[in-house]
């Protein structure tokens, strides 16, 4: 079977978008952004701006169907994936379509990948990875996964449910006394959110059994709380080599792919991508992990140990460039570029991000780039903070 475009549902798809799009109703539409699986088919909404200075002449889905399923945890990994294209349905700058027979991933395999490509007036071919995509196995700058994520947040509601009593407004989770910052990639020998999952829990148990502890398992005793210093998908390193790489054979695309080898601080994101999980860091491929270090925590013995993310939501690296579509950016700032947050569509899409990382079961958000939350008050001649859109990130309910 091949993928195949539900036109009735995409229209269905189209109507819905095109009525939240019309009310301003962004927070209603963030939901949908994505690649969303369901008993129906996968729905793929996307926003497609125009390229500076060009129109937009189509929205198209590619689909890459691998033949056999490839190992995401292998060093290097070759597959050939049938290749469908199709033309997704617009209503302004964004696009959509509902596609039958698309393989969706889980915990335990892998899913079709897949990108948006927008075709502007000249003929010219811009392929853009979904900035809201739930599983990045080979990184930023290669195909997202279909993946269903769904039964995550139902990992967590006993622990939720017994530790906010019901109320009729969102109930906040206070600060913690302690917290302990921790890099994943060198707080185990492994470098990986399973390994930290196992030495959590292996730290558990010896406190269930009374057994006594080593000096360096101690420490997790000491603590109510640890921050993950960002957990992202990063950018590439600037000199290759390249995590995707593809050759056209015939109606296919042969894939020569590496598993993604970047462990630095964290803070280098091109933002698209930033609700999963770097793979560099995942020991299954399986973004599912992130779960699993909070639902380890969660159980921790005599008391939960709470779980924070450091978010990096203030900037995008320069590598950001050509991969994310220019309406994303303002300029260079500090950091790379500065992310255009008074664009109501911009902010729309940061703020769904935020909601969706929580929902592998962060108690609590740093979040980073403070510095960069500014815009230029042009009848004040000032710059301002942008109080409002740090509000916005506070009332994010998970």
């Amino acid at each position: 079977m091949q993928p195949v475009l539900d036109p009735d549902a995409t229209d269905r798809l189209a109507a819905r978008m095109a009525a939240l799009i019309e009310a301003d109703d962004w927070a209603g539409l963030g939901p949908l952004l994505g690649a969303i699986p369901s008993a129906g088919g996968v729905a793929f909404v996307t926003w497609a701006p125009p390229p500076p200075g060009r129109q937009v002449a189509s929205v198209s889905l590619e689909v890459l169907v691998p033949g056999e399923e490839p190992d995401v945890t292998a060093a290097r990994t070759a597959f050939r994936c049938a290749t469908h294209r199709i033309e997704m349905v617009r209503y302004g700058q964004f696009a959509c379509a509902v596609v039958g027979n698309v393989p969706v991933g889980d915990r335990h395999r892998i899913g079709a990948f897949y990108r948006f490509v927008v075709a502007d007036g000249s003929g010219t071919r811009h392929d853009y990875p979904d900035a809201m995509a739930s599983s990045l196995p080979f990184g930023v700058f290669a195909p997202a996964e279909v993946i269903d994520i769904a039964d995550l947040p139902a990992q967590h509601e006993s622990y939720f449910r017994a530790m906010l009593p019901h109320r009729d407004d969102p109930p906040r989770i206070g600060p913690p006394v302690s917290m302990l910052q921790v890099h994943v990639a060198t707080a185990t020998a492994a470098g990986t959110l399973a390994a930290l999952t196992r030495r959590i829990e292996a730290v558990a148990e010896a406190v269930r059994a009374g057994e006594p502890l080593r000096p360096e398992d101690e420490i997790w005793l000491e603590y109510d709380a640890i921050e993950l210093m960002p957990v992202e998908p990063t950018i590439e390193h600037e000199a290759g080599p390249l995590f995707w790489e593809e050759q056209p054979e015939g109606p296919d695309v042969m894939v020569e792919a590496r598993r993604p080898d970047i462990r630095n601080w964290g803070y280098d994101v091109i933002i698209s991508g930033g609700a999963t999980v770097n793979p560099s860091i995942l020991e299954t491929g399986r973004p599912h992990e992130l779960a699993d270090l909070a639902a380890a925590l969660h159980q921790f013995p005599d008391r939960p140990i709470r779980l924070v993310f450091d978010l990096v939501y203030g900037h995008a690296d320069n590598q950001a460039v050509g991969r994310v579509p220019p309406a994303w950016f303002t300029g260079p700032d500090m950091y790379g570029q500065h992310l255009d947050y008074l664009n109501p569509i911009v902010r729309m899409h940061l703020l769904e991000m935020q909601r969706r990382k929580a929902a592998f079961g962060a108690d609590g958000l740093r979040i980073d780039g403070a510095q960069d939350f500014t815009w230029w008050n042009a009848d004040e001649h000032r710059l301002e903070y942008d109080d409002r859109y740090m509000l916005e990130m506070s009332n994010v309910v998970q």
